[in-house]
């Protein structure tokens, strides 16, 4: 649900023409999902407010840098809810 939402708000909102998604293992505790787009960036965090929610719900963490661009990067252990 977080990578669907994430790539709808690129499609709805960023005026992008590319968008790239990566999920790593981090360690056997830990994963790390990064997806980023070339389009406008973002003002605050009004769009990415649900996802924010969502990773919390989850454990996780979510970092944001938006400049030529908006790069999410979400950690999350691998047990999801404690």
């Amino acid at each position: 649900m977080i990578a669907r939402e994430a790539i709808n708000n690129v499609i709805k909102h960023a005026n992008a023409s590319k968008v790239h998604g990566q999920l790593r293992s981090m360690n056997e505790h830990k994963l790390q999902f990064i997806i980023q787009d070339n389009g406008e960036g973002i003002d605050s965090g009004c769009e990415i407010k649900s996802i924010s929610q969502r990773v919390q719900h989850l454990n996780g963490t979510l970092e944001v840098e938006s400049n030529k661009g908006t790069k999410l990067i979400i950690e999350m252990p691998t047990g999801g809810i404690a």
